[in-house]
């Protein structure tokens, strides 16, 4: 293998590897700031290891005798196409250079806390990337919504005092588990924080598929419970909820607060309990229009549960969560309990709360509302 023999660590653009013939399923190498790193998959798992320039010239060729038929090395020159032939023999041809230079410090998701998705493998398993950490083009928006669900509790949790312990979250009606995962990696990989994570959900097929790829990734302190939220009660220091339909959001906030959560992250989705309800004579002409009446009950059921979290001394924020093209559901109620809340202050803005709470219900004649328990 003469030609690889030739090359300088600057040379290599790329490596990859093709038409397996032993247990590796697959395998590329890519330079990455000041060394080489390879990623290789076996029994649908991967596996990165980084490398010097010479330990990746040693890989390649130990990689093009045993393990594949096929390997192209791109590099500035040429693009060097190993192969074995039909007698085992390994032959070489040279192409035109296809590839241009990798930017190696940074990606275009570079301001993302996610920002090397390649590190990630949940994303894959989800069906966010591929295999080597690219999004794909239908995964854009998700993973869009992932990292800006991120910024928003990095933004809160350091100022947090969690008292040195193992943090307790809990995914209120996770869904396909993409917030759950991405906020564990969060907490242990970026944040180095003990953390113990919990997703619940009602879709026991899509439960047991997420508990099988935590098995898979050889994942600890984190799991996922195929139950319905009301019979979740147990203690919490970040509850989080993203897009809990109409009033399983209201349930969701009432275990939070139950159990004192020191955190409450939600994104409601679907607001149906008060929109029958809704009365005001003066607001006819704006109440008659079925499409109009539909966001003042998105609005006002938000506002009910704003001053709900208040009553029971949380500071709380009404956020945009997504840009508008990302998602229609992009309002973020995020809730931070107050230490002490005995405090004056903290009873003085309880106590207006009270009043407010009453008063929205009594103006527009809500009798029911899930969120009175809160």
């Amino acid at each position: 293998m003469e030609n690889l023999n030739k090359l300088k660590k600057e040379d290599i653009y790329l490596v990859t590897f093709g038409k397996p013939s032993n247990k590796i399923d697959k395998a590329r190498i890519r330079p990455v700031k000041d060394y080489f790193q390879l990623e290789y998959f076996m029994d649908k798992k991967a596996y990165h290891k980084n490398m010097s320039f010479e330990e990746t010239i040693s890989r390649i060729q130990e990689y093009i005798k045993e393990y594949f038929k096929d390997c192209v090395v791109y590099t500035k020159e040429n693009d060097i196409h190993y192969f074995r032939n039909s007698k085992n023999i390994i032959k070489s041809k040279l192409h035109k250079s296809s590839k241009t230079k990798p930017n190696k410090e940074h990606n275009r998701y570079k301001n993302y806390l996610l920002s090397n998705p390649e590190q990630y493998k949940f994303l894959y398993y989800l069906g966010i990337s591929d295999e080597n950490g690219r999004i794909y083009d239908k995964g854009q928006k998700k993973f869009v919504q992932i990292n800006n669900f991120l910024q928003i509790l990095d933004q809160s949790i350091d100022k947090i005092e969690f008292e040195n312990k193992k943090i307790k979250v809990i995914d209120y009606c996770c869904g396909k588990g993409y917030l759950t995962m991405a906020v564990y990696h969060y907490l242990k990989d970026i944040k180095n924080l003990k953390a113990e994570v919990l997703g619940v959900d009602l879709k026991e097929d899509v439960i047991n598929d997420l508990n099988k790829m935590v098995k898979e990734l050889e994942l600890k302190d984190i799991n996922f419970l195929h139950k319905d939220i009301k019979q979740v009660d147990e203690p919490v220091d970040i509850a989080i909820g993203l897009h809990a339909c109409d009033i399983a959001t209201d349930i969701f906030l009432t275990n939070g607060v139950k159990n004192r959560a020191k955190l409450i992250i939600s994104v409601p989705c679907c607001q149906h309990q008060l929109f029958s309800q809704i009365q005001n004579t003066d607001l006819k002409s704006i109440l008659d229009f079925g499409l109009q009446k539909d966001r003042f009950t998105e609005m006002l059921t938000n506002s009910l549960r704003v001053l709900a979290l208040k009553k029971n001394a949380y500071q709380v924020d009404l956020l945009e969560f997504a840009s508008i093209e990302h998602t229609m559901k992009n309002v973020l109620i995020r809730a931070v309990l107050k230490d002490k809340i005995n405090n004056q202050s903290v009873l003085e803005d309880k106590k207006n709360a009270e009043k407010e709470y009453d008063k929205l219900k009594k103006l527009f004649n809500v009798n029911e509302f899930e969120g009175d328990r809160i």
